[in-house]
């Protein structure tokens, strides 16, 4: 496990030693940068190497020329005493439960406003159902209506028609047989 801290006071003395060009806001930027140029191989002097002496590794960049090696940058890392080790691990640790807590919390939250909205368009799905069986019993009733008024419209004039067609008959019948000759 390595952990890389460069403070502003130890990236001064970095600054004034290698003769860096880069600020301390945006030097973990340049480094970044500086190892993925060594990785896509843009710069085929650039090499990256590590040296153990000890206790202490030394992680250098370097270039390459028909020269001489050319040191970029050299940072030493230590190796991790007991004590920061747990240390380390114990803010992690908190990190992780703080946004494990976080998460947590936000999923209560979601779920608390899921269960409200659901609960409320459970309401107005039932609301709107009952209000939709409602008019559609009214129409029934309506359409029933409207058909026993067609149906004795329709008895009525029947029985007109009957009539008219009786009396015409007696009409005819009585105009033709009891006519005087």
């Amino acid at each position: 496990m390595t952990k890389f801290f460069v403070g502003e006071e130890e990236f001064s003395n970095l600054k004034r030693t290698l003769q860096l060009n880069c600020e301390f806001n945006k030097f973990h930027e340049e480094i970044v940068g500086l190892f993925e140029d060594v990785i896509r191989k843009e710069n085929q002097r650039l090499l990256i190497t590590f040296e153990l002496k000890g206790n202490d590794g030394f992680l250098r960049v370097v270039e390459n020329n028909q020269f001489r090696q050319l040191v970029h940058l050299e940072l030493v890392f230590h190796v991790a005493n007991d004590t920061t080790v747990k240390e380390y691990l114990a803010s992690e640790l908190k990190k992780l439960r703080q946004k494990h807590s976080k998460l947590d919390n936000q999923f209560k939250i979601t779920e608390d406003s899921l269960a409200r909205k659901l609960e409320k368009s459970e309401t107005e799905l039932r609301m709107v159902s009952e209000k939709l069986n409602e008019i559609g019993q009214q129409y029934e009733k309506q359409i029933t209506t409207l058909k026993m008024q067609y149906n004795n419209e329709i008895s009525t004039l029947r029985e007109k028609n009957t009539n008219n067609q009786q009396v015409q008959f007696f009409r005819f019948f009585h105009a033709n047989v009891f006519t005087p000759l």
